[in-house]
């Protein structure tokens, strides 16, 4: 695993690479989650690890500055010019022509953002946070609360019309916008007040003709990919042994089913 430190446009940018066995291989961009204003891209090496293992890929986790410090498009940019930055960096020696991204809840807003200005081939983005502008979803026991989630959009975007916007929010692309997306697998998870995001950026690719899946993984928690495998899932005032093992066996489905997705990413899509 190494690091990479960039300066582009005034800023320093920093992000992990796990570096392929094998030449010539396609590169795996992870953005991860924490509400715009938490996280770090250490937080998904073992995400990474696992991706790597499992695919034979590169794979990259990136750094973005957090709010309330830095609102958007902040962390926009800064995703967007890592992208590049790898891009250029002639010491990587992946597949230009295979270039995926990979997004975690307010990541996948990120990564959604950086497919819209940088050509990739493939998108997955998991429990995506799509609609800053609505908080009020069905509650599930332990999914995020709407106080928490206006909470957490009022620090990325103060202004409520910018929320609005698909700048924010990408569930206001319109299908023209959309229709540049590359094929996309969307996982949700069954637990989580923010899956009827997923579903609905579904219908909305699908309308554009964007070759789209959605899975959902109906005993998941938001964030149980991060959290997995990052070793978080224990048993605790929160999380029974049961819960636990069921988050397990969740993650193992979602790893299988995006491993294959990215071997041939057409192909797997319904």
């Amino acid at each position: 695993m190494n690091e990479y430190n960039y300066h582009r446009n005034g800023r320093y940018l920093h992000c992990f690479y796990l570096e392929s066995k094998q030449p010539n291989q396609p590169l795996i961009i992870d953005i991860h989650g924490g509400g715009f204003g938490f996280g770090e891209a250490a937080d998904d090496i073992g995400l990474m690890n696992r991706l790597g293992k499992e695919t034979g890929y590169n794979v990259a986790s990136l750094d973005y500055r957090l709010s309330p410090k830095y609102k958007i498009p902040s962390a926009i940019d800064d995703c967007v010019d890592l992208v590049k930055c790898l891009l250029e960096d002639k010491r990587l020696a992946f597949d230009h022509t295979r270039l995926y991204l990979l997004g975690h809840s307010a990541g996948a807003n990120l990564a959604i953002q950086v497919a819209l200005q940088i050509k990739v081939q493939a998108l997955v983005i998991d429990y995506p946070w799509l609609d800053l502008n609505k908080t009020k979803r069905k509650r599930y026991p332990m999914s995020i609360p709407s106080i928490g989630l206006t909470w957490f959009d009022k620090r990325y975007c103060p202004d409520p019309e910018l929320r609005k916007t698909y700048l924010a929010s990408p569930l206001y692309l319109s299908e023209k916008q959309a229709k540049v997306l590359p094929p996309t697998f969307i996982l949700t998870s069954g637990q989580d007040s923010l899956q009827i995001d997923g579903e609905k950026f579904f219908d909305l690719l699908k309308r554009a003709g964007v070759p789209v899946k959605h899975k959902r993984y109906p005993l998941a928690r938001h964030g149980f990919i991060e959290v997995v495998s990052d070793g978080r899932n224990q048993v605790g005032f929160l999380t029974s042994k049961k819960t636990a093992q069921e988050q397990n066996k969740e993650y193992e489905k979602a790893i299988a089913d995006i491993a294959e997705f990215l071997q041939n990413p057409i192909k797997k899509l319904d």
